[in-house]
């Protein structure tokens, strides 16, 4: 599948170990989607931030670097330099698979909603997803389906136009 209409984007702040590793997994799944990085390490102590560039620029992976660190810009400067009509925000630390991104995509089809958010597990987090996702009782980490007020900042796919 390589028309699919949905670019990644991947805020990351002094982590590029785990990104790195990231990025190695999403580019071996059998898709190509554009990745957009925006990396806010603002210290490039020994040549790291450069070496990442590099990595990225050697595998198709669009990289911006902020140089002060916000959460928020660096989601809409990804948001904004995506040319797709989705985009699928993901933590800078994910084991991913085809799935993942096939998974939201048939979500926001067959709904036609304009975000969807996935399952995020966080340290504390019970990991094999027991939590009952209800009005009155909410997880991040819960596997069912379930309409949300509120959503974690990684994990999930929005209609670039809404």
């Amino acid at each position: 599948m390589s028309n699919l209409d949905l670019a990644i984007v991947i805020p990351s702040l002094n982590r590029h170990s785990v990104l790195l590793n990231s990025l190695i997994a999403l580019r071996s799944l059998d898709l190509y989607i554009p990745i957009i990085v925006v990396d806010q390490t603002p210290n490039d102590e020994g040549g790291i931030n450069e070496q990442l560039k590099n990595y990225c620029d050697d595998h198709d992976i669009d990289y911006v670097h902020l140089n002060r660190p916000s959460v928020v810009a660096a989601m809409n400067i990804g948001l904004s330099k995506s040319r797709a009509s989705h985009v699928l925000f993901l933590d800078d630390d994910i084991r991913p698979d085809s799935e993942l991104i096939l998974s939201h995509l048939d979500l926001i089809n067959t709904y036609e909603c304009t975000l969807v958010a996935g399952r995020v597990i966080q340290p504390w987090d019970n990991q094999d997803g027991i939590a009952d996702n209800s009005e009155d009782n909410f997880s991040f980490n819960g596997l069912k389906q379930c309409e949300a007020k509120f959503f974690m900042g990684g994990n999930f796919v929005v209609d670039r136009d809404f």
